[in-house]
């Protein structure tokens, strides 16, 4: 088989396991490889019988691994990228990292059936999920945000109004701060980055070029941002409302995502 990698990969939390999300470069199906962290060898591989997957995050302190399918024909990596908003088959599956099992798969309602799920942001608590989601349909203005709690269904979080705030139909990074109590994230095409509280209220955006990374700073209600012109900002953000604390220039372009090690 010839499997490609999708763009994301996952270690749990003792460090014994790494998944890998991948796809059959042929028939677009969706799989995760479970590898030997240290030399990358594949240790299984699970058939998840859906299409084009792309983030994972282990959960629940190493019992869960989820993962989020783009849902997606069309790989932008293999034939070019999806065009048609009907044939997006989205998801946010729990999985066992045992047995590879799927425990609960998570779709949002028919009206939102466009949107393809695609990066995920895991809170401290190890419970929560916000998914990110780019919208193959821009004919009108959805959620590209939504929340999970395992076991439970997937809430689209409120979206400002598009004169105000416009994502552009693509949501490319997405981050909890340290403690969980807010959600940034970025979009590139709309060059902003928004921001949620846990609750799910709106808490305001920062208007930056290009700015797709985005990370949890080490002290609460702070993230880190890069934008693909070389821009490095450190956000600060409470019930008030979203600030800049400060920024820096790299001579760089910086790519999609951001990683607090």
């Amino acid at each position: 088989m010839d499997y490609r990698f999708a763009g994301h990969a996952a270690a749990s939390p003792d460090g014994t396991a790494l998944v890998t999300s991948e796809f059959d470069a042929n028939t677009i199906e969706a799989s995760i490889a479970l590898r030997d962290p240290q030399t990358g060898a594949e240790r299984a591989r699970w058939h998840l019988k859906e299409i084009e997957p792309h983030e994972l995050v282990f959960a629940r302190h190493g019992a869960r691994v989820v993962a989020a399918l783009g849902g997606l024909i069309k790989d932008g990596g293999v034939a070019g990228p999806a065009v048609d908003p009907e044939s997006v088959r989205s998801a946010v599956l729990e999985i066992d990292p045992k047995s590879g099992a799927v425990l609960a798969r998570h779709a949002l309602a028919p009206s939102l059936a466009s949107l393809s799920l695609r990066h995920l942001a895991l809170s401290p608590d190890g419970e929560t999920i916000a998914v990110a989601a780019q919208d193959q349909d821009l004919s009108e203005t959805r959620p590209l945000v939504a929340m999970l709690t395992l076991g439970k269904e997937l809430q689209p979080l409120p979206m400002p109004d598009v004169r105000d705030v416009d994502f552009r139909g693509y949501i490319g990074s997405i981050a909890f701060d340290a403690k969980g109590e807010f959600i940034a994230a970025a979009s590139p095409r709309g060059s902003v980055v928004g921001l949620w509280s846990s609750s799910g209220a709106w808490c305001g955006a920062l208007p930056i070029a290009d700015v797709c990374g985005v990370a949890p700073g080490a002290e609460p209600g702070v993230f880190w941002a890069s934008s693909g012109h070389g821009g490095i900002y450190k956000i600060a953000v409470d019930r008030s409302g979203p600030r800049v604390n400060a920024q820096w220039r790299a001579d760089a372009g910086f790519d999609n995502h951001l990683l607090l090690v």
